[in-house]
């Protein structure tokens, strides 16, 4: 046994620290069900954790260990979860799951007074430590074995993230609460309201990880909105989650014109989630007998990726060639969740399945020609999720009574075609990613695939008849009424107002998106023509610190 005193320095008070090093024998699960054995010496004991220094590298593969740690004639097993590893991975931290009494009396027969066995010194200082002050002999016991388990290589940032990768802080108010007051301490800010939230910390799971508290969104209600579509088919008040002024009065504006003009027509065109892996052959030939492979199996591929889920249905599976390489963009359709984790997961089985029997040199779960969340023309024009239409045939007096001509405002959309092609823009339009961002965010959909559905293209135009004609198309609509967060406090509630939440409702989900955001498209054209667009935004979009 090696025993030695360290101080601690930086303005803190001294504490004495102790050093033990115990010979361990670690076991891990190797490949086809085995045991690798891997010596070493103990680094630093906790009754709840443990460091260790290695003889050999242990396999990247390993995440459990079994342990048995030898101290003089006694020896103790137990077992728990690596939680890290060095970069030559001949040192790491275990958190232990299986342990016993004897193992915490021997343990606690190694502390000093202080409390602890950590190896201080083998860590680099932070100059932000120094801004904390922190009672050491006061610690929790929670709180040494985050330090013991932190890579002593790593820096203030590294604990931190250790820290909330955790997976023993449970999804229950007082570790949400522990959690954002260690937080406020490591950052001395205040964090009130955050902390303020009406959901079941459990309903947190699968949504979030190392969960803080809420971000609080204003909601705002837009109507009433006319829509006559094949599944939504009635007077609406759509929800909108935004922080900008001017928004909900512009939409509502234009959900008043689509009204009085006797409301909206929407079409469903495509309903299609993609996913897209892709393989790769020795050589060009074998590359095109893959492409007729994929056509004469098709039935058994369809088979064995709809085993995988209930909701999933696989309808095509087209093969892109280029050169030795393929790519397969299969097509689903995932019932009324977003299904992008049902996709993939049926893609994994599928790729699986392909390669034991057509033997490619290798192959990818992920191509990149699909680009969910991200703005590509593949989408734009082929489509992605579902595809909708909208139009609306505006009465030239209800447009005179807004201070405007349909001629006025055909000249206008005209005019902005240029700068479109100028700027080369995946779709023309005012403000898409407005309503698409707000519905998303108050409906609990994922957000950041306003990257995908803010690609729609208008247009507007006089008919024969004197009126004014606006449509949009848009190409990626996403829209989940099961699943994901939909289910999740406030985004329930507002899917509730729609008549949209649960099985059966995400294409009428999807036919109101795209009605209010044609609503805004108008509104927007209007207030330009008109000459009100400053004065709307002066009126209601006065975001000044209070200060001014």
């Amino acid at each position: 046994m090696t025993i030695s005193k360290l101080g601690l320095k930086h303005g803190r008070r001294m504490q004495s620290r102790v050093i033990t090093q115990f010979p361990v024998e670690l076991k891990l699960r190797a490949e086809g069900g085995n045991y690798q054995k891997v010596l070493g010496t103990t680094i630093s004991l906790h009754e709840h954790g443990i460091s260790c220094r290695l003889r050999e590298p242990i396999p990247p593969h390993a995440s459990y260990a079994y342990l048995s740690v030898s101290a003089g004639d006694q020896n103790f097993d137990v077992s728990g979860r690596i939680m890290w590893t060095n970069d030559d991975r001949d040192e790491c931290g275990i958190k232990l799951e299986r342990t016993t009494d004897d193992w915490k009396r021997f343990v606690s027969a190694t502390l000093d007074s202080a409390g602890s066995s950590i190896a201080l010194e083998r860590r680099r200082h932070d100059p932000r430590q120094s801004l904390i002050p922190i009672d050491i002999e006061k610690r929790s016991t929670d709180r040494r074995f985050q330090d013991l388990i932190a890579d002593p290589s790593d820096s203030e940032t590294q604990k931190v993230k250790k820290f909330l990768r955790n997976k023993a802080t449970t999804y229950t108010a007082e570790m949400i609460h522990r959690r954002r007051e260690w937080l406020a301490e490591l950052t001395q800010t205040k964090l009130n309201h955050i902390a303020h939230f009406s959901e079941d910390p459990e309903d947190f799971k699968g949504k979030i990880e190392s969960p803080i508290g809420v971000a609080h969104v204003p909601i705002g209600v837009v109507g009433p909105l006319k829509i006559n579509g094949e599944y939504a088919h009635d007077v609406f008040f759509v929800p909108m989650a935004t922080t900008e002024g001017a928004l909900i009065t512009s939409y509502t504006f234009g959900s008043n014109i689509i009204t009085r003009s006797g409301g909206v027509n929407v079409k469903i065109l495509k309903d299609a989630l993609k996913s897209d892996p892709t393989f790769v052959f020795k050589n060009s030939a074998r590359a095109q007998s893959f492409v007729i492979w994929i056509e004469r199996n098709f039935a058994r591929i369809k088979e064995i990726a709809e085993k995988t889920s209930h909701h999933l249905r696989l309808m095509k599976a087209i093969p892109k060639i280029n050169g030795r390489r393929v790519i397969l963009c299969l097509h689903f359709q995932t019932g009324d969740a977003m299904g992008m984790n049902m996709a993939y997961k049926a893609t994994d089985v599928l790729c699986k399945m392909i390669s034991e029997s057509v033997h490619p040199e290798e192959f990818w779960l992920h191509s990149n020609l699909t680009s969910i969340k991200k703005t590509t023309a593949e989408n734009f024009v082929n489509g992605y999720g579902k595809t909708a239409m909208a139009d609306v045939t505006i009465p030239r007096a209800i447009v005179e009574r807004l201070n405007t001509t349909p001629e006025k405002m055909e000249r206008y959309f005209l005019r902005t075609l240029l700068g479109s092609a100028q700027a080369v823009l995946f779709g023309i339009s005012a403000h898409m990613a407005n309503a698409m961002t707000a519905i998303a965010i108050a409906c609990g959909q994922d957000a950041a695939l306003v990257a995908n559905t803010h690609s729609a293209t208008i247009t507007c135009e006089t008919t024969k008849a004197g009126d004014l004609y606006f449509s949009a198309y848009y190409p990626c609509l996403f829209a989940a009424t099961v699943g994901g967060g939909t289910s999740f406090g406030t985004a329930r509630e507002c899917l509730e107002i729609l008549d949209c939440y649960g099985n059966g409702k995400s294409k009428k989900l999807a036919e109101i998106i795209a009605a209010a955001a044609l609503a805004g498209e108008i509104s927007l054209m209007t207030s330009v023509v008109n000459g009100t667009y400053i004065s709307a935004h002066e009126t209601c979009g006065r975001n000044r610190p209070r200060h001014e």
